[in-house]
């Protein structure tokens, strides 16, 4: 059986072992927490880059489908905006009646042109390709080459984490299917309504995304650091509390068992009569249990604490000392 007071003597000890490991869980918890978000933050980075580079593909689409539904527009033939020699229709150049000189700009075009300006404005690059482009510079990298054969497998985008011109980007690319104003150009090549042509590429910028990133990353790590802290704080107190109240009740405890052996040795100092005993009827001597008699005190005396003084009562005196009882009385 375990001594209640040297398990009590141990119990600060084992509360300080029980805050070790429940801080070592805390701070486990908040590791756990910080990695889960660091993660979930690199994500929203990727994920928010891929949001641009669709909205970017989705302007760039819109644009050309304005473009295509009015058969193209005319716009004033400068340096940065030739004839398109790969535009093959009859009506390409025109001279308006005072004599200014316009160029058809057909959608293919006019993408280029926007896509120079975003790289320009906001270092967003874009570029229209196909694997069977009219215009040479329209051909593909080898990225777009695997994406746009990713398209005739039947993956609707592909996107991924590239090093491009030594800066880290996101590319990104969706098909574009044949629509009926792409045929003025297109159809004779041989596409169809619906049909894969090729597609647009988009490359996001990342570094500006991480460093937005990195603010919001700096302020949860001290935002978790400050939870940490303050749970260990509070895992310190309840143990250091919890250990002046375990070392109370050790006191407590040992002060119990102290008394409780002080008791146990009176008990064991107090020794009872009990039983039936032979006296003799007369001189009222006491038979032990090895058979000899014994004067009453002696008797006594030897099975308890009590001890004896001699004195003689008033019966006895008259019987002993007639006389002396006389006296006394008449005096």
């Amino acid at each position: 059986m375990d001594d209640p007071i040297n398990s009590s003597s141990n119990a600060p000890l084992n509360a300080w072992k029980h805050g070790v490991i429940v801080a070592f869980f805390w701070t486990l918890f908040v590791t756990i927490s910080v990695v889960w978000n660091l993660s979930t933050q690199k994500s929203e980075v990727v994920n928010s880059a891929r949001i641009q580079a669709e909205a970017a593909w989705q302007k760039d689409v819109l644009y050309r489908r304005w473009s295509a539904s009015h058969g193209g527009v005319y716009a004033p033939v400068t340096e940065s905006t030739l004839p398109n020699p790969f535009l093959d229709v009859t009506h390409r150049d025109i001279t308006t009646p005072d004599g200014r000189e316009l160029t058809l700009i057909n959608p293919a075009y006019m993408t280029r042109q926007v896509n120079e300006i975003g790289i320009v404005a906001f270092d967003i690059w874009g570029h229209i390709t196909s694997l069977n482009p009219i215009r040479p510079e329209n051909a593909p990298d080898p990225w777009e080459t695997n994406a746009l054969k990713d398209f005739e497998k039947g993956f609707s985008e592909v996107s991924s984490i590239v090093i491009l011109n030594n800066k880290k980007r996101l590319r990104f690319m969706k098909p574009l299917f044949t629509e009926q104003g792409c045929l003025k150009c297109h159809a004779k090549q041989g596409y169809e309504l619906g049909d894969i042509r090729g597609g647009i590429s988009v490359s996001i910028p990342m570094t500006p995304l991480e460093e937005n990133s990195r603010l919001a990353v700096n302020s949860m790590l001290v935002g978790h650091s400050f939870l940490w802290l303050l749970g260990l704080g509070g895992i310190l107190f309840s143990t250091n509390y919890l250990n002046i109240r375990i070392r109370e009740r050790t006191k407590l405890l040992a002060d119990r068992e102290k008394m409780i052996l002080e008791l146990k040795d009176a008990m064991d100092s107090v020794k009872v009569l009990g039983g039936l005993i032979p006296i003799c009827a007369n001189c009222k001597d006491i038979r032990d249990d090895k058979g000899y008699w014994k004067q009453i005190e002696e008797y006594i005396a030897k099975r308890s604490e009590a001890a004896f003084t001699h004195s003689i009562c008033p019966k006895c005196t008259k019987e002993l000392y007639p006389d002396f009882d006389k006296a006394d009385y008449s005096s």
